[in-house]
């Protein structure tokens, strides 16, 4: 799920509140409410290792030699004769498996990421020109118009490296944000899963979503007041409550207020947005289908 915008931080909160504007209400059908579960939570999102140069830098070139001399495991310990027969046979197929591994090697993935969020500290000025001096023929079509920009601007004092920060969760569907103490965002799915179907008036919430839990083979926290083993009522309300008190404190700390109505507002608010994101995704990732301003499916009907 395209859930960026759910960083710590003022941003979060005001890109969310911002988000109301732009998606409009968005209802469950009572027919989508298990295929939106499904979406929510087959997809989980862990928050990962860092990438390092040196370990991205190996695995590239690895990569691009794959790409360009790999052969099959079978192939691979047969004569020169034998190899250089695949070579000549290689399939349409065979040779497409090999350039998509080169493409994730080179900038476009593997060399994106590291450019973007590998803790490395930037040179300054005068090492910049003399690497881009040294090595111009490397770049000899924009090396001039490169060297003649860092020549003319400066970093002004104290500005901050907005790439080097931690990658956030990841998985198929999401990419970055979340809670930088969290290993994974669960606790946000099954908060989403939560207010989407209580939206709708759904009965049993929490056991529902326990089931569904339960039935992918997640493991739960352990609870010590639980007489149950596995996902029950009791661990899905914990979840529930944790997420919601953090999201109550981080509106408290913007706003410089302990309490009262516009803090609920605010909170209400973002509320809102989170489920319309997260329902809207599920809609456009898992269903093809794209959110139209004004159109959304009608509300399942049951009673809480």
């Amino acid at each position: 799920m395209s859930q960026g915008e759910l960083s710590d931080g003022k941003s979060g909160i005001q890109l969310l509140s911002a988000a109301r504007f732009v998606i409009p209400r968005q209802h469950l059908h009572e027919s989508e409410v298990e295929a939106f579960l499904e979406c929510l939570f087959g997809d989980i999102a862990k928050r990962q290792e860092e990438l390092t140069v040196r370990k991205a830098a190996s695995v590239v070139r690895y990569l691009r030699l794959l790409e360009l001399q790999g052969v099959p495991n079978e192939v691979a310990h047969r004569s020169s004769r034998e190899i250089g027969e695949y070579y000549l046979a290689q399939s349409k197929e065979e040779r497409c498996r090999g350039q998509i591994a080169g493409e994730v090697a080179v900038a476009r993935i593997i060399w994106g990421e590291v450019g973007q969020r590998a803790r490395v500290k930037h040179s300054g000025k005068a090492k910049a020109l003399g690497f881009l001096r040294k090595y111009a023929t490397y770049f000899p079509y924009y090396s001039e118009a490169v060297i003649e920009f860092v020549e003319a601007f400066e970093l002004p004092p104290g500005t901050q490296d907005p790439f080097s920060y931690s990658p956030g969760f990841r998985s198929k569907t999401r990419t970055g944000g979340g809670n930088r103490r969290a290993k994974n965002d669960l606790s946000e799915r099954i908060y989403a899963a939560y207010h989407a179907l209580r939206r709708e008036n759904i009965e049993r919430l929490r056991q529902r979503i326990a089931g569904v839990l339960e039935r992918l083979n997640f493991k739960p926290s352990s609870r010590r007041s639980s007489r149950q083993s596995g996902w029950c009522d009791e661990n899905v309300n914990d979840r529930l409550k944790q997420f919601e008190r953090r999201r109550q404190r981080e509106i408290k700390r913007q706003t410089g207020q302990e309490s009262g109505p516009g803090n609920m507002r605010l909170f209400e608010s973002w509320r809102d947005g989170f489920v319309d994101i997260w329902i809207s995704d599920f809609r456009w990732i898992c269903q093809g289908k794209l959110v139209t301003p004004g159109v959304g499916a009608p509300p399942a009907t049951g009673n809480r």
